[in-house]
């Protein structure tokens, strides 16, 4: 029994480092649309993580921190999200943009 319990509490500890620590997105701002009235829409963003249950809110900020990496990838300095999801699947969608 006890090396159920061993293997169990390595199993979380394992998915739990799975997840990127970064709950900021560093040199990127979150705003809304009046945020970036003077600025240049970079295109869609989406970040998706398939956990839910007891892993949703690691799975919600992987999802997130996958979606920031993409708009730092597209030479973002701003985001605006526009949608989430968290019933079985984590999801957020929101637009990348670059502001002077």
């Amino acid at each position: 029994m006890r090396r159920i319990w061993v293997a169990l509490c390595l199993l979380c500890a394992a998915c739990g480092g799975a997840v990127s620590p970064a709950d900021q997105p560093g040199d990127i701002k979150i705003t809304d649309a009046k945020g970036v009235a003077n600025c240049a829409l970079l295109g869609d963003i989406h970040g998706f993580n398939p956990w839910g249950g007891m892993f949703a809110a690691p799975g919600f900020r992987q999802a997130r921190n996958n979606a920031i990496d993409e708009a730092r990838r597209l030479g973002a300095t701003h985001i605006v999200w526009s949608e989430t999801t968290a019933v079985t699947v984590q999801a957020i969608h929101g637009a990348a943009y670059r502001c002077p």
